[in-house]
């Protein structure tokens, strides 16, 4: 069945699983009580891609000039370094940017 409903296997009522999501295990798997008969029994998750689509772009940083796909725009990552007044930087400056932060901070 599809949505939050799963069919008991043993008497085939009709169960709301949707609470279950938080008690699945590593293989998406957990066991569940049917709310009409008593029985226990394994209840699997199946999960359906879903797809989307996006321009990529590339930013050059605003500090060491690469050109980039993974950057940090100020105002859209917390934290954001202080240590920069550049509003773009690659993911290198910017974590280079943290570290400096945290270690001013002690």
């Amino acid at each position: 069945m599809w949505g939050n409903k799963v069919e008991c296997p043993y008497c085939e009522r009709e169960n709301d699983v949707s609470d279950a999501l938080q008690d699945l295990d590593n293989d998406n798997k957990t066991d569940w009580e049917c709310g009409y008969c008593g029985e226990e029994f394994e209840l699997q998750a199946e999960f359906e891609p879903t797809w989307g689509a996006s321009k990529i772009e590339y930013v050059e940083c605003e500090c060491c000039g690469d050109v980039s796909r993974e950057f940090k725009r100020r105002g859209k990552v917390i934290p954001y370094p202080e240590t920069y007044k550049e509003n773009v930087l690659c993911e290198s400056c910017w974590r280079a940017g943290v570290l400096a932060d945290m270690k001013g901070a002690e």
